[in-house]
């Protein structure tokens, strides 16, 4: 069936297409370029320096964390594969940690226990706007924020990417403004997956745990070393949201796929990134338990 909701529109002004053909057409020591990194710098208070892209961010801070040969950086598995390739060329060590279930971020818990005399890099990934619990990392280690999905949210009132040593962003749509689902089951995903693209509806998944990749299986990873991570990379969904879609698609969404869920007498998590007439608020993320009992919704804020 053909699409009729994309997953995403990229949002498009008469001034950002002034901007974009000014980017595309000069040099990065044009006054452009300086001018957009001021901007960033009054914003912000701290130095910033502008690359092309997030991959290419995440390799400088690689080096600039001056990490050598065999020492290790603990990330979470379930991010985008540069996390974890920007230290590989560095000849450094991964080492995957546990995720929360109910945030996606790295477990607090999980990552300090893994600390060791090697370790010099942590590597908190702030997933779909929610902030990672940066107390609980507060050890005398290098901290480079993955803050790609988190662009205006804080940690007590600390913006993201400015608390730990450094930080990047990538300026794309579907981090800037996402919906994750986690659904009961493997199943129950790709039955809802298939279900909504048959009504025009373009839903998808996201990462796949790195742990559990080729690349993880090589570096000596097994499915089961990190079970939450599996579970929830095989169960989460992504529904269509973008900062332009009417109220009127938003809920044709929304009823399609309470329709199709209406039979599953089952709870799942739902996060929403940045939509202010859904679920956020003042840069906070609340959590709903969505229970379908007998085809009635019942919403308890938790």
């Amino acid at each position: 069936m053909d699409i009729k909701i994309p997953f995403s529109i990229p949002s498009v002004t008469a001034s950002e297409k002034e901007y974009v053909s000014l980017a595309s057409t000069t040099l990065l020591s044009s006054a452009w370029y300086k001018e957009v990194g001021r901007l960033c710098e009054e914003g912000h208070g701290i130095m910033v320096f502008l690359t092309s892209s997030g991959t290419y961010a995440l390799e400088i801070a690689a080096m600039l964390v001056g990490i050598s040969a065999g020492e290790e950086v603990i990330l979470p598995s379930y991010t985008f594969t540069s996390t974890a390739s920007a230290f590989l060329l560095r000849n450094a060590e991964l080492q995957f940690c546990e995720i929360n279930p109910y945030s996606s971020n790295m477990n607090p818990t999980s990552a300090p226990s893994m600390l060791i005399k090697k370790t010099k890099v942590i590597v908190p990934v702030h997933y779909a706007g929610v902030h990672c619990n940066m107390n609980a990392l507060a050890f005398n280690y290098a901290i480079v924020e993955d803050a790609v999905q988190a662009v205006g949210s804080a940690y007590n009132e600390n913006p993201a990417g400015e608390v730990g040593d450094m930080g990047f962003f990538f300026m794309l749509i579907i981090t800037l403004i996402c919906t994750m689902i986690v659904l009961p089951s493997v199943q129950k995903r790709g039955d809802l997956l298939v279900q909504l693209n048959q009504r025009g509806i373009q839903a998808t998944f996201h990462y796949i745990a790195i742990h559990i990749s080729p690349l993880g299986q090589a570096l000596g990873y097994k499915p089961g070393d990190l079970p939450i991570t599996e579970e929830y990379s095989v169960r989460l969904l992504r529904l269509p949201l973008w900062a332009d879609m009417s109220d009127e698609l938003t809920q044709i969404v929304i009823e399609n796929f309470k329709h199709i869920c209406a039979e599953w007498e089952c709870h799942y998590h739902i996060f929403v990134n940045n939509k202010n007439n859904l679920l956020w608020n003042d840069n906070i993320i609340y959590e709903y338990d969505i229970f379908l009992v007998s085809g009635k919704w019942q919403k308890i804020h938790k």
